[in-house]
């Protein structure tokens, strides 16, 4: 009887054990093919600077400059209120996010003097990072302003309907559309005609290569 029992016990434990590993083979299998639904389109290398611009009360009128020639801010002028986000063109649309004006007395080495100067407060939304910009700053000064980054364009197509085209930092968290809940993937880095996109499942770090369309 005591033998039988045992055996009855081991057969139970084996059931419910397999019960287990089929529950969770689907969705690891699901989040699989969600990512291999990535497309990658092309890899840019991006620099971009804010510049004052003008004020008019708490309205601001940025000027955001791109490229490295600082291509001007497109004659659909934007003005912005503290809150608001700009620019409103191209593949950095709503970008910055306008937080205030404030002022300060800093020196100026040049003249030997202190002066008062405005100062734009603006936040990346993609990073999190908080810019300020001076309402006079000199053309040898500008390269202290100038930000670098990789932006990665992606096309999603795990969802319902059409693909969904995006950009990404390199490094940047997202999700894919039909796994709203699932876990968050990153570009960690940038391959020749490649990149890497790594994410954590049951606790052990994930990586997934994906080429670039037109070779990077």
């Amino acid at each position: 009887m005591v033998k039988a029992g045992r055996a009855l016990l081991a057969a139970v434990i084996l059931l419910v054990t397999a019960s287990c590993d089929r529950s969770s083979s689907p969705k690891q299998a699901q989040s699989s093919r969600a990512v291999e639904s990535l497309r990658c389109h092309e890899v840019l290398e991006n620099e971009w600077i804010v510049l004052f611009g003008t004020r008019k009360g708490e309205a601001w009128l940025p000027m955001v400059q791109l490229g490295k020639e600082h291509v001007g801010y497109p004659k659909a002028h934007h003005w912005v209120h503290p809150g608001e986000t700009f620019p409103k063109w191209g593949f950095m649309t709503d970008r910055f996010r306008f937080e205030g004006f404030v002022e300060r007395k800093v020196p100026n080495p040049r003249l030997n003097i202190v002066e008062a100067l405005t100062f734009a407060i603006f936040e990346d939304t993609k990073t999190g990072m908080v810019h300020e910009v001076p309402s006079r700053l000199g053309r040898a000064q500008r390269a202290e302003y100038v930000n670098s980054e990789m932006l990665v364009v992606l096309e999603d197509a795990s969802g319902e309907g059409s693909p969904v085209g995006f950009t990404v930092l390199v490094g940047e968290a997202f999700h894919l559309t039909s796994e709203p809940e699932g876990p968050g993937y990153r570009v960690a880095r940038c391959l020749p005609g490649k990149v890497v996109l790594e994410w954590m499942e049951r606790g052990r770090a994930q990586t997934v290569v994906i080429p670039i369309e037109d070779g990077g």
